[in-house]
């Protein structure tokens, strides 16, 4: 800030459908407070802390600002002020993709683990003597972890 004047120094590259898009180089020198009635960006500059995802009113719209304040060891260079978001309809919007997406995952993630989800359970196992017990036990032990069990006996069950 020059000399701490709250003087507008430069501008940045304003969009055309910018809100803000009125301000153009005739206002380079003028008090911060002559185009913005309400700026806080004196604030920072003087408190130097910045102030992240605030809602700023301009003309009937809400936009969602950053201030930084720019500087160089403990000297204050600047306010930077940065528009987030124009309108914050465009932040709701955002938020319900974002929710729409979200669910979706889910949905994805709940059909995924359908597929992986064992077709038999120990009670499917028949029999009860001593070697079929020690079985289940054992595959009780080793499904604690993620690890798939697979079970192999000779005569009766496979090869």
């Amino acid at each position: 800030m020059k000399n701490s004047k709250e003087i507008i120094e430069k501008l940045g590259s304003w969009k055309k459908s910018h809100s803000c898009g009125e301000l153009r180089k005739r206002d380079i020198g003028k008090n911060i407070k002559e185009i913005f009635p309400d700026a806080r960006i004196p604030i920072v500059a003087k408190t130097g802390l910045p102030e992240y995802g605030v809602i700023y009113n301009w003309r009937g719209s809400k936009h969602i600002v950053n201030r930084i304040p720019i500087k160089h060891g403990s000297k204050l260079l600047g306010v930077v002020t940065q528009v987030l978001f124009r309108d914050i309809q465009e932040l709701n919007e955002l938020s319900e993709n974002i929710n729409i997406l979200k669910a979706k995952l889910e949905s994805m993630r709940l059909e995924f683990n359908k597929c992986f989800q064992a077709k038999y359970t120990l009670h499917d196992i028949i029999g009860n003597d001593h070697e079929i017990r020690q079985l289940k036990k054992l595959a009780e032990q080793y499904s604690r972890t993620t690890l798939p069990v697979l079970t192999c006996s000779g005569k009766r069950g496979g090869s």
